[in-house]
């Protein structure tokens, strides 16, 4: 027992990663439609669902982020649409920092150092944290793995946050409002 608590961030980043490799293939080819047929009927449960599909992305890193946005523009409307949305990055980015936070730098930087844009927006942009958590945001980044940086970092939890909900929206919100403007168009709203 012992030697499971010594190497906790060690058995967690592993364990991690065996998910993440047995579930990426299916994961990473899922589209809109796999989504929408299993999704609850009810609007109280298809929101508890996408968040909760928001909560796991940190940990599979292979859901991809514009398929759930018009997957939830098509289920809800508009407003409710990207209400969802938030409360969904606002979990996932969360949970992304605070595992960053918690398996630390030297973990995280092995991470890091596998995916090459990542690494060099990183690297060059290490001056105002505030600045460069919002500039990660606005670019196509990955969320979770960047997310982690700033968590491992030690970048307080409420600028990583505040950074984070004014740099995400702009390139979540015309997804969901894409998936809306299909049910529009299909005559569903």
């Amino acid at each position: 027992m012992r030697w499971l608590y010594s190497h906790r961030k060690q058995l967690t980043v592993i364990l991690i990663l065996v998910v993440t490799l047995l579930l990426f293939p299916r994961l990473r080819t899922i589209t809109v439609d796999d989504i929408i047929n299993y999704t609850p009927s009810s609007p109280f449960l298809a929101a508890f669902s996408f968040i909760g599909l928001y909560c796991l992305r940190p940990v599979l890193m292979a859901i991809p982020n514009l398929v759930l946005c018009i997957a939830i523009g098509i289920i809800f409307p508009s407003l409710q649409g990207i209400l969802i949305s938030l409360i969904g990055i606002f979990c996932e980015t969360t949970i992304s920092y605070f595992i960053g936070w918690k398996l630390g730098a030297k973990e995280v930087t092995k991470l890091v150092e596998k995916n090459e844009k990542v690494r060099k927006f990183l690297s060059s942009n290490q001056n105002n944290n505030t600045v460069t958590c919002f500039l990660a945001r606005i670019t196509p980044l990955p969320i979770g793995l960047t997310s982690m940086f700033f968590g491992a970092a030690g970048m307080p939890w409420s600028k990583y946050i505040f950074a984070s909900v004014l740099g995400l929206p702009p390139k979540m919100i015309p997804y969901v409002l894409a998936g809306t403007a299909i049910c529009v168009s299909a005559g569903k709203f």
